[in-house]
């Protein structure tokens, strides 16, 4: 499962901690966003086995939030996602993904935040709106920043320990 996944992982994870990096940057008010920081990092840095209580908590065929609360308010059959392997590979991408995106979008914001405002002023002159300005400047100048990260996280197939194992 691990080769299957791991483009997946990868792209999904690129194409959110972008997303959420972007939407951060945006923001103006600077309590909000170190508050969003601070909850986006979050994941990354509790432990892995935090991780896995706070998914058993949600998933659990007994006594899990979605099935007790979600699956119950729509009237859906609970059902066992530990016991059924079909639903494994989701599960394993989106954990994985929430635990480590964190840290990409840091990263992205980290760039985000050193880009030159002149470039935004020029397209403004230009006649670009704001989706133009994201496509025309902000994606080239996080284009490093994403190659960078992309290798580093293909780079972890090769770990030894299957630490990171997506």
């Amino acid at each position: 499962p691990r080769s299957t996944l791991f483009p997946y992982t990868t792209l999904f994870r690129s194409v959110i901690a972008i997303t959420i990096a972007i939407l951060l940057n945006e923001i103006t008010s600077k309590l909000f966003k170190q508050v969003y920081q601070t909850i986006i990092l979050m994941p990354y840095l509790i432990s892995i086995v935090v991780v896995s209580y706070l998914v058993f908590a949600m998933l659990s065929s007994e006594s899990g939030f979605i099935n007790n609360t979600i699956f119950k308010a729509l009237g859906i059959n609970p059902i066992s996602w530990y016991t059924e392997p079909k639903y494994w590979p989701f599960i394993l991408v989106i954990v994985h993904i929430w635990k480590v995106f964190g840290y990409d979008c840091i990263l992205y914001y980290a760039t985000l935040v050193g880009i030159d405002h002149g470039y935004y002023e020029a397209a403004v002159i230009d006649g670009a709106n704001r989706w133009q300005q994201i496509v025309h400047v902000t994606l080239p100048s996080l284009l490093p920043t994403i190659i960078t990260l992309t290798l580093m996280s293909i780079g972890k197939i090769f770990y030894s320990d299957r630490k990171s194992t997506l």
